[in-house]
């Protein structure tokens, strides 16, 4: 299956082209790297890809079920936030389908209403298959497992961002991207 098709992409920063023609498809399942020196346009690439700039011609074109993950040359985080907190937030969606359970839960075990209980029922019940399909009841285990898996110690979890180094700040930026858990991984190093 082509999760991705780049088309004779094209783009100008003046008069010449940095991208020229650009064409190629990734299959699932495939690893790909941009190789090329400073300036060449691997980075104009990746921001043409994730939407952030246009192509001034070609299409770029993903299969609709797709899920991408960018990862940024430089991390930015706000200031003030620890190591668990920041990874913590990556998984904001599953937090709140689970907020929104607990609420259907509490009100479909104050409904009067048949119909009304019936609507309350089956969205929770929807609420719940997509926890579960997301392993949303873990949340916890799936942030400490990304963390150990990168090498943060137990200690860095409640760690102001400030005081990392800048390779454990691209590290916790890896480890955001992989909770995401993307079907594909653009990352701009």
């Amino acid at each position: 299956m082509i999760v991705l098709s780049v088309q004779n992409v094209v783009k100008y920063f003046g008069p010449d082209p940095v991208l020229d023609g650009v064409t190629f498809d990734v299959q699932a399942g495939d690893r790909c790297v941009l190789l090329g020196p400073n300036g060449s346009g691997k980075t104009t690439l990746l921001k043409i890809l994730i939407g952030e700039i246009e192509a001034d011609s070609g299409t770029v074109n993903y299969h609709p079920q797709v899920q991408i993950g960018y990862l940024q040359q430089h991390p930015q985080f706000a200031s003030g936030q620890t190591v668990w907190e920041i990874a913590e937030e990556t998984l904001g969606d599953l937090k709140r389908l689970a907020e929104e359970a607990e609420t259907t839960a509490s009100q479909l075990s104050l409904c009067d209403d048949d119909a009304a209980r019936e609507q309350l029922s089956d969205r929770y019940d929807s609420l719940q298959q997509q926890i579960h399909q997301r392993d949303g009841y873990r949340l916890d285990y799936k942030i400490q497992r990304v963390l150990d898996g990168l090498g943060f110690d137990r200690s860095t979890h409640q760690q102001p961002v400030e005081q990392l180094s800048g390779g454990q700040r691209n590290r916790l930026m890896l480890a955001q991207l992989l909770l995401t858990e993307p079907d594909l991984m653009l990352l701009d190093e």
